[in-house]
């Protein structure tokens, strides 16, 4: 009988685990410097279309391969698709608000493009320093090698059993 063994993460899971946090630290922050106008476009006392922004950010990072070995390996490369993959997700964002204002108007409403523009522009300033300081935080603990697993290889170097057998540089065996 196996067990599951719970404790194994991968390099991408555990920046996703850091980029949920910081995003979900930021946006509560944004939209209260955004001011009482930020929350007062929204109908109701909690409107879902607030959640769509972070969600649909970790959605975009997830399609674009951000999480992948390659783009945690070439952070100078990763760090320049971020602006653009949080800008995507706000498109995202914008166009989902839509469709639930025009599919539902009494329960959601329907707010103005500069009010749209204005959230746009909060979230896309707000949530690409949260993801660049991720990546800056999963540098750091690389750096300390406070991600290695119990047997005490790296997560990132290309350990695997396939390298090991074969005998290409970089295998934890071959060295």
């Amino acid at each position: 009988m196996r067990f599951l063994k719970l404790s194994v993460t991968t390099t991408g899971s555990a920046l996703f685990l850091l980029d949920l946090i910081l995003i979900a630290l930021a946006w509560p922050v944004t939209l209260w410097v955004g001011g009482p106008s930020s929350l007062a476009l929204f109908g109701s006392q909690f409107d879902t279309r607030v959640m769509t922004y972070p969600l649909a950010v970790l959605l975009m990072f997830y399609a674009m391969g951000l999480y992948r070995r390659d783009a945690i390996l070439e952070p100078r490369k990763t760090a320049a698709r971020i602006p653009l993959v949080v800008g995507m997700g706000g498109v995202l964002s914008i166009i989902v608000s839509v469709f639930a204002g025009l599919a539902d108007p009494k329960s959601f409403g329907w707010y103005g493009g500069r009010d749209q523009a204005m959230l746009f522009g909060l979230a896309t300033v707000a949530l690409t320093f949260a993801a660049l300081g991720a990546r800056i935080i999963f540098a750091f603990l690389l750096h300390l090698r406070a991600l290695v697993r119990p047997e005490g290889r790296d997560h990132l170097v290309g350990e695997s059993p396939t390298r090991a057998m074969v005998g290409w540089p970089g295998s934890w065996q071959a060295v």
